[in-house]
């Protein structure tokens, strides 16, 4: 096996798809990708950072050091069979490196939920068909929206994400969970009209069109004066 901290090259000399191997001391981890010079580049970076998303393995190379930080490419295969390849590979050598042990499942999960981006101060954006949609609208490769979504994390790329559709969306003593939060219609006198349990609710019985919610949202944010003719604030 070659040292992934000494070997040069990486990127160009690796530049297909398929499945590789990398050992730590003396434990493994099996991963896939359809670029594995890249992949294997981004693991380098990050365990070096100590940015690595996975914990098991920046222990273990925080113990051991990069001069024990070994990779091997396992095979070169067509980008449609990775995952049940690294699934093979992940059920034959049993990783200890491995969170996820069900490549297959995990990436059906993984593509099959809706996803909502939002400003960092909570501002609905758009959505996406799934968060691997919407990082590869970004430019990105890794699965830091889902665990966003998932609550692991609270923003990433600059933005807030929910498998939620609450429009704004809102954060309490710095937790990941994102919460519908209510809002209250006002008359541009400042009379009390009614209390909607979020944006999206106040948006639909209004009947206006699906993006109003963000309107009402920036009104309640004080980012503009009113919406719809009316002045809104969260409670």
């Amino acid at each position: 096996m070659d040292n992934l901290y000494t070997t040069k090259g990486i990127t160009k000399k690796y530049n297909q798809p398929g499945i590789y191997m990398i050992q730590i001391g003396n434990r493994y981890y099996v991963g896939s990708s359809n670029h594995i010079g890249k992949r294997l580049t981004t693991h380098k970076s990050r365990l070096k950072r100590n940015k690595h998303e996975n914990v098991i393995m920046i222990n273990c190379f925080n113990k051991y050091g990069p001069k024990q930080c070994h990779f091997k490419v396992l095979e070169i295969c067509n980008e449609d069979i990775l995952l049940q390849r690294e699934k093979f590979y992940i059920d034959v050598l049993k990783p200890e490196l491995n969170i996820e042990l069900d490549p297959v499942k995990q990436n059906s999960d993984y593509k099959s939920k809706t996803v909502y981006q939002y400003t960092l101060k909570g501002v609905y954006i758009q959505k996406f068909k799934s968060a691997a949609k919407a990082e590869r609208f970004l430019g990105k490769c890794n699965s830091k929206i889902s665990q966003c979504c998932l609550g692991k994390r609270k923003s990433t790329y600059g933005y807030l994400w929910s498998y939620d559709k609450v429009d704004t969306l809102v954060y309490e003593n710095n937790s990941s969970k994102a919460k519908a939060k209510k809002v209250s219609q006002y008359s541009i006198e400042g009379e009390f009209i009614k209390t909607y349990q979020s944006v999206a609710e106040a948006a639909r019985i209004l009947n206006k069109a699906e993006n109003a919610s963000v309107n009402i949202g920036s009104a309640a944010l004080g980012h503009t004066n009113q919406a719809y003719g009316y002045v809104w604030k969260y409670e």
